[in-house]
C-alpha cells in the first residue's frame, strides 16, 4: 500500500476543489493506491472527492485515518515546516518503508505533534525565508518522488 494523507483544516474550506484536482493525476502517477482525506473543514467537501486512480478513504479525524491503517502501512509524518521532533530526518537519507502513508498537514498549520513525538517524521528542506518549504499539495509529492527514484536506483 502507497498512501497519501492530506489533512485539510478549517483554513482550507474554498482551496479544497484545488487540491484534489491538482493532486489525482500526480499521485497517480507515483503509484499511489489509497488517497486519504482528513476533512475538518466546515462544509466537509472533502467528501465529494471521486476518483477511478485510486481508493479514496474519508476520517474527519488523524487519529481515526491513523486507528484504521495501524497494521496497512507505517505513517510517515512530513514536515514542510521544521518542528523540531525528535525522529526528524531528512528526506534525502530517509529510506521509504515498503507499505507507507505519507501525511502531510494543511497550508497554514502542520499536523498536530501531540503523541507522535516518537513516530517517523521526514523534514522537506526549504530555503524560504518564511520557514515554510511549499503548499501542501506540492510537499506531499516530494517524498513520492524520491521514494520513486529511489526505488529504481
Amino acid at each position: 500500500m502507497i498512501g497519501a494523507a492530506v489533512h485539510l483544516s478549517f483554513h482550507d474550506t474554498f482551496m479544497v476543489e484545488f487540491y484534489f484536482t491538482n493532486l489525482r493525476l500526480a499521485l497517480a502517477t507515483f503509484g499511489v493506491t489509497d488517497f486519504i482525506v482528513i476533512d475538518e473543514t466546515r462544509y466537509k467537501t472533502g467528501q465529494y472527492f471521486k476518483s477511478k486512480e485510486f481508493n479514496i478513504h474519508h476520517f474527519l479525524k488523524l487519529e481515526e485515518c491513523e486507528e484504521k491503517f495501524k497494521n496497512d502501512a507505517e505513517f510517515v509524518y512530513l514536515e514542510p515546516k521544521y518542528i523540531n521532533t525528535t525522529k526528524s530526518v531528512s528526506l534525502h537519507t530517509f529510506e521509504h518503508p515498503e507499505s507507507a502513508i505519507y501525511v502531510v498537514g494543511s497550508d497554514k498549520a502542520t499536523i498536530p505533534l501531540r503523541g507522535r513525538e516518537n513516530k517517523t517524521w521526514v523534514h522537506i528542506p526549504s530555503n524560504m525565508p518564511s520557514g515554510y518549504s511549499m503548499y501542501a499539495e506540492t510537499a506531499i509529492l516530494f517524498p513520492l518522488y524520491d521514494r520513486s527514484i529511489k526505488t529504481w536506483q
